[in-house]
């Protein structure tokens, strides 16, 4: 009864009440809503996450799907989930190539990685997977690239350090605007929240090279591969759009032989570097291995390569 009597008096109602997903198919009340308007507040690990979904809103086309929410000084705030960008044309991509920043692995890539694409740096503990993606960025930024570090390990301050003792300001751009460090720690870390800052960070600096380390962090804040790949496929998507050669680096068990790469997200890179180490006489060494670069010819066999003072060096 007032339901009608709302709708008689051209009244726009929110009714609020406690129910849960069961009560949409028990409850009249759910029949009669033109929309309906689901929020949780659910743990994960230590954590307690809130969410928004829209079950219904008649006659109007909405995005469906989990969302995440938090409450603030400003009220409400929601995030919308990962979303795979519209059919795009990636024609453009790869006309040309950009250098790693590493001599020996522009030559094993056939001159550079191509301009727009993805690649995925897999590796073991300590084997240079941040190391090659500083060089990466470096390269761009002594050409005046504006580049985005996203690090859920390393700090800002640390990041400096390791840049100092190969011979890299990261401070000095910093200041001149053209690198942005975004760190966040994946204890804290909401994943529909985070690709609002990256993406806001990346149209904003009008980025050209970006790098996400690690995405084991994010697979394990996800705890939920479908929804760990939906980001992964819609954030490379989203720098394809923009033709941003992106770095993604990610975490492997096995630090000797050839590691398996998991979750399924070696497909989505348009490029795979992997890098393990090799016991050479008792020795153990680093390798490098070129697995694939999309739409290029490229080194087939397995280099080793050494960290000094002055960075990554391949020996070709």
């Amino acid at each position: 009864m007032l339901c009608v009597e709302l709708i008689a008096w051209r009244c726009t109602s929110f009714l609020v009440g406690e129910y849960n997903q069961a009560a949409l198919e028990k409850e009249p009340i759910f029949a009669i809503a033109d929309s309906i308007i689901f929020m949780d507040n659910k743990i994960q690990g230590a954590q307690s996450h809130r969410t928004f979904q829209i079950a219904k809103m008649r006659g109007v086309n909405y995005f469906d799907g989990i969302h995440s929410l938090n409450i603030s000084k400003k009220g409400i705030n929601v995030f919308p989930r990962a979303k795979t960008p519209p059919q795009l044309s990636f024609e453009h991509l790869g006309e040309r190539k950009i250098s790693t920043g590493v001599l020996g692995l522009d030559k094993m890539t056939s001159a550079g990685l191509p301009l727009g694409s993805s690649t995925l740096i897999a590796g073991g503990a300590g084997t240079g997977k941040t190391t090659l993606s500083l060089h990466f960025l470096m390269a761009g930024l002594k050409n005046k690239e504006p580049s985005v570090m996203v690090t859920y390990q390393e700090t800002p301050d640390q990041l400096e350090i390791i840049g100092r003792s190969f011979g890299w300001d990261l401070k000095k751009y910093e200041e001149e605007g053209l690198l942005k460090i975004i760190y966040t720690s994946p204890v804290e870390l909401d994943i529909d929240e985070h690709t609002l800052v990256i993406k806001k960070a990346v149209e904003e600096a009008k980025v050209k090279r970006i790098v996400v380390d690690n995405l084991r962090d994010i697979e394990i804040v996800a705890n939920n591969q479908v929804r760990y790949h939906n980001f992964v496929y819609s954030l490379v998507n989203f720098f394809k759009s923009k033709t941003i050669t992106s770095i993604l680096t990610t975490e492997t068990e096995d630090l000797f032989g050839v590691p398996k790469l998991s979750s399924g997200i070696s497909f989505i890179a348009d490029n795979v570097i992997l890098l393990n180490y090799i016991d050479v006489t008792s020795v153990i060494k680093r390798a490098m291995t070129v697995l694939k670069v999309r739409g290029s010819d490229h080194a087939k066999e397995i280099k080793e390569f050494v960290i000094t003072s002055a960075g990554m060096e391949v020996k070709i």
